[in-house]
């Protein structure tokens, strides 16, 4: 993992804007419809070669393909990769307790429903981990560009986000989430790049999808997550990884965010030896001996 005692070393969470060929394209094949699978991979590839390019051109130094070929955002893309989540079936998210709390701000919520799967659960194509793998690999070779990550669901954020009425335990489809996304974190790191796990399950989820809950039960289910993150990655090395907490940076009073100082202890626990915290929005500011989140 690359590292500077000569000035601060640059990075970003992950996620960067689309062309608009390519929004279009992974419209269309989320919404089911066929594509010219040889023309969206060209796109994908061009695109990532743009997006490293911008990069560069701005001065980050550890950069990645901006999730640019990811259908669904950084937790849903599983769904297009992983089979288990087919018929349709959705069910409403949780409700935050932001807008429990709010009534103005309610009123003009809008919660996305997550899909529920009844299936077992198994890759569909690993092609596509490989993929994007060589398209990050050879943009930055091209562009001179030393360190690059790519970024992967933690088997929680994918459960909080994800339903599946196959497994009869939050443990077994846990276990099972874990199972197949080792293979994925594996194969980042066996291709030379930097593996970052996002975790919004370590803190935003306090509030979107565990409002209902105390705070020490959420911390017990972020410590089980970690411990799942933690035996899913041992074959990894720490420095090899890093991990973004996310306290969900989107609209709303975020009144209810865990502080850093309660969740700490847990995200220091987990194996990956670099972590990114969003500490930035208009409800966040550093104070206190580990600042305020």
């Amino acid at each position: 993992m690359k590292r500077s005692t000569d000035r601060i070393l640059t990075t970003h969470c992950g996620s960067l804007p689309r062309p608009n060929p390519l929004r279009d394209l992974q419209a269309a094949v989320a919404r089911g419809e066929e594509v010219d699978e040889a023309a969206y991979h060209t796109e994908v590839r061009d695109a990532t070669l743009q997006v490293v390019w911008k990069q560069v051109e701005v001065g980050i130094d550890v950069i990645n393909d901006g999730e640019i070929p990811k259908i669904g955002g950084f937790s849903g893309y599983v769904r297009a990769r992983l089979a288990g989540f087919e018929g349709g079936d959705t069910e409403p998210r949780p409700v935050p307790g932001m807008v429990q709390d709010f009534p103005d701000y309610a009123a003009n919520y809008r919660s996305q429903p997550r899909p529920v799967g009844h299936g077992e659960m198994s890759w569909k194509d690993f092609s596509v981990v490989d993929r994007d793998s060589a398209n990050l690999k050879a943009a930055a070779a091209e562009l001179g560009v030393q360190e690059a990550f790519i970024t992967a669901s933690a088997p929680g954020t994918i459960f909080n986000h994800n339903s599946n009425r196959f497994y009869a335990t939050r443990q077994a489809y846990l276990g099972a989430i874990a199972d197949l996304m080792k293979r994925e974190y594996d194969a980042i790191v066996a291709a030379g790049l930097i593996l970052q796990i996002d975790c919004p399950d370590l803190a935003a989820s306090r509030d979107t999808f565990y409002a209902d809950l105390s705070t020490e039960d959420f911390l017990k289910i972020a410590a089980e997550n970690v411990e799942v993150l933690n035996h899913v990655t041992r074959d990894i090395p720490p420095e090899r990884m890093r991990m973004h907490v996310c306290w969900g940076a989107g609209a709303g009073p975020h009144a209810r965010d865990i502080e850093l100082s309660e969740v700490i202890g847990i995200i220091l626990s987990a194996r990956p030896a670099g972590i990114v915290l969003a500490a930035a929005n208009g409800r966040h500011e550093w104070n206190g001996k580990y600042g305020r989140m």
